[in-house]
This record gives structure tokens, C-alpha cells and sequence, in this order.
């Protein structure tokens, strides 16, 4: 079965790393969720990237699936290489 997501959406979406691999020192936003923590299947978790406009982030694969459905996608590193490689 083939999932279908390519809302517009609506809003931002702020979802950076809070375990061991996040690169930042500074404080989140206040509204983040690590959807790849919180989120239980990958029917949840393709939905919530698809009801935003845009979406923050440094996890790699949340940065490719928004830009794969067509979102504003802003990244920042984490400690791991994947997201500026």
C-alpha cells in the first residue's frame, strides 16, 4: 500500500533532536517535538510533517520527507554527519 502526503499545511513544524546526537547548546522552541521519539507509527509521524508549511529540524530523514512533500524545510547539524552530508 502506497502512502499519499502532499498537503499544503499549515504553520511550522519544530522538530529537533533531544537525545544524545542533537548539536545544539541552545534552548529549543518552546512548541518542539522530536517526532521521530514521540510519534508511533510512520503513519503518525508522515502526518504530522504534512499538516505544516514548514518544518525545523536536524534529523535527516525528517528533512527529506518534508522536502520530498514539498515543505519549507530549515536544518541545523546535529553531532552526527548525516544532515550536512
Amino acid at each position: 500500500m502506497r502512502m499519499h502526503h502532499s498537503s499544503a499545511g499549515a504553520g511550522e513544524l519544530n522538530a529537533f533532536r533531544r537525545d544524545g546526537e542533537a548539536g545544539h547548546d541552545a534552548s529549543l522552541p518552546a512548541d518542539n517535538e522530536d517526532i521521530s521519539e514521540s510519534r508511533e507509527s510512520l503513519e503518525d509521524w508522515l502526518r504530522e510533517v504534512d499538516r505544516h508549511a514548514s518544518v525545523n529540524t536536524d534529523r535527516a530523514h525528517v528533512m527529506i520527507a518534508a522536502a520530498h512533500m514539498g515543505k519549507r524545510v530549515r536544518y541545523a547539524d546535529s553531532s552526527y554527519f548525516k544532515v550536512r552530508a
